[in-house]
Parts: structure tokens; sequence; C-alpha cells
């Protein structure tokens, strides 16, 4: 599914269809799809690489802020209090301004993930849309981590994924908006960020003109999935409702 969103992006930017080289140029603002497979139900894979099972160091990144590089507390409150940065735990930060778009949200999650991991579910909500980040970080990986990432928990998915829905956004791999819908509706039915969980699944699907059709159809090819007969009940209702 080829998708341009010139209002998300900015400028020309595309996330481009499968088969395309994998090398992403962030000045370019291309976002690239993995894979060979050239139907919707073809081959699988659970994720780039298997990670490794320890979480790396952080990396010096753009929009991701040490606070001990801060002059003191008090120069971070008065961050705080003039909207530039967001704090995550007790040594990180983040700049708004490189949250506003996809490619920066992007740099900022992509030092926190294991190596080889892709972003999915909430935190690729967060990806594509922006908004509270995430208390856990979704990953797709056949692996477990104890150790959490800036106080939170690394919650891993090993689901067959088929790569035509992994895309590369900068350095980041995740979901795709159609693929992160159905992982969403799968989930338990807790809140995102202050919002139902409908609420959210419809603006990503305004936003990337994502069909309950399409939703279903993935979700029929993938039958195993946990949660897949809440799923299936969302966007049955979604689509007698739109």
């Amino acid at each position: 599914m080829a998708m341009t969103r010139e209002h998300v992006f900015g400028g020309n930017r595309t996330l481009s269809p499968v088969g395309v080289n994998l090398a992403s140029n962030q000045s370019t603002g291309t976002a690239t799809r993995s894979g060979r497979g050239t139907g919707a139900h073809q081959g699988t894979a659970t994720g780039p690489a298997d990670p490794p099972p320890d979480t790396p160091a952080l990396p010096a990144q753009p929009g991701l802020i040490h606070i001990d590089d801060l002059p003191g507390r008090l120069s971070l409150a008065l961050l705080v209090r003039l909207g530039i940065v967001t704090v995550l735990d007790r040594s990180t930060c983040y700049l708004n301004e490189a949250a506003g778009g996809i490619f920066g949200r992007a740099s900022i999650v992509n030092p926190l993930l294991p190596f080889g991991a892709a972003a999915c579910g909430s935190l690729a909500l967060w990806v594509w849309m922006s908004g509270e980040f995430p208390e856990a970080l979704d990953i797709i990986s056949n692996s477990h981590f104890r150790a959490p990432v800036l106080g939170r928990p690394l919650r891993p998915h090993n689901r067959k994924l088929n790569p035509q829905y992994l895309m590369r956004v900068g350095e980041l791999w995740v979901t795709s908006p159609l693929w992160t819908a159905c992982d969403l509706a799968c989930e338990e039915a807790d809140p995102l960020n202050g919002f139902s969980r409908k609420e959210r699944i419809l603006e990503l699907m305004d936003r990337y003109r994502i069909s309950c059709p399409e939703c279903l159809d993935l979700l029929s090819a993938n039958p195993r999935w946990p949660g897949h007969a809440t799923g299936v009940r969302i966007f049955t209702d979604l689509k007698d409702l739109l």
C-alpha cells in the first residue's frame, strides 16, 4: 500500500512501495518497506534480525537529550514549562520540536530498542501519530528482555510478520499503519493516551486511508493472533458505523 502523506511528513516525503532499495535517506525523507514478497500473505518474518540478549547503551541522537548535559535541574524545569522538552525518565528527555514529525519521532525511538527489533503496537502508534509517549515499549522480537529502558518495560510480540508490513523510517524499523491498526485492535481494551482504543484506531485509519475491509483481510490471514476475535469484532463494528 503506497501512501503519500505530505501533510504529515512535509514536502514530498513518501512511503515507498515494496521492492525499492532498503537504504533510507533521512535528508530526502523516504521510508521504505522491507521484503521481497509480492503477495499480501506470502512469506513470514519475526523482525529484521534476532536481537542479542543485552540492550545496547543509548547513544546521543538528534532530539534525545541526556539530562546530565543540561546546566541544572532548574533549567530542565524551565524547558518543560516552556514546552520545549518532554521528560522520559530521570536521565533522558526529548525535544518536542523533534517529535513534531514522523522522522523526528523515529530518531527518538530508534536508540531505545534492542538491536534487530521493530517498533509495533502503541510504540508504532506514537511514531505514526504522536501523542503521549507510551508507558511500555512494544516491539517485534522473539527474545525476552528483563531490563527496562528509560523506566519502561520492553514488551516483545513474537508474531509472524509478512515483510510487506514492515517499514523503515530513517533508521527505525516499524510496523506499517495497517499492521499497527490491527495490532492495536487485538490488544486488551485499555485506553491509549487517555483516548479509547477505537478512537485512536479510527484516527490512524483516517490519517493513512486504511479501510475496514483491509484490516479484516489482514486479520483473516492471521487467525492465530492473540486477541484475534476482539480485533475482528472491532473492525466489524467500525465497518457498520463508517
